[in-house]
């Protein structure tokens, strides 16, 4: 049984416009009669075209010149992404040396303070910075000579109760985790 080829210039049924599609010959001719195909031939431009060796060796060059340039796009390709690389690279090495600084920073600063504690002396006053007073542990003093803050309550070492827990108590509201009795 041989198949016709028709390409659709319609939509018809399942088949679309454009579309290429082979049929037995009366099915064919009724596509045909309808107006919704006509006959299709492949164009001559195909591999079965290319029967003689000139047209073979024209077409084996096409095809070498196509691989030429694919490598030749493709090792650029490479190289854009081996520059980016190398950036990262040195990008990362530059933020591994900033940690690594400030690591050997904090080391050092962690050694200053173990030697001044281990020597029984206060921080700060060996150099005769007065701003950080290490025998009370208040830390440092407010700037410009102001008062240092003592807390609303507190009488030296000792805690006194806040006024503002002494008014609460007063009131008659419930303190918490206690149920308001009466009504």
């Amino acid at each position: 049984m041989t198949k016709t080829i028709l390409k659709f210039t319609k939509h018809s049924g399942r088949y679309n416009a454009g579309e290429i599609a082979g049929f037995d010959t009366k099915t064919a001719e009724g596509y045909i009669a309808a107006g919704v195909a006509h006959a299709y031939t492949a164009p001559s431009t195909s591999i079965a075209a290319l029967s003689t060796g000139a047209d073979a060796e024209r077409g084996m060059e096409q095809a070498r010149e196509f691989a030429r340039s694919e490598q030749a796009r493709l090792h650029a390709q490479a190289d854009a992404i081996q520059a980016r690389e190398i950036e990262g690279n040195e990008k990362l090495d530059a933020r591994e040396r900033a940690v690594k600084d400030r690591e050997d920073d904090v080391a050092r600063r962690e050694a200053a303070l173990d030697q001044g504690q281990a020597t029984g002396g206060t921080i700060g006053t060996a150099t005769g910075d007065a701003s950080i007073i290490a025998a009370d542990q208040v830390g440092p003093l407010p700037p410009n000579g102001a008062t240092p803050p003592t807390g609303e309550g507190h009488e030296g070492d000792k805690v006194t109760e806040q006024p503002a827990k002494a008014e609460a108590a007063a009131d008659d509201l419930p303190t918490q985790g206690q149920a308001k009795k009466g009504k």
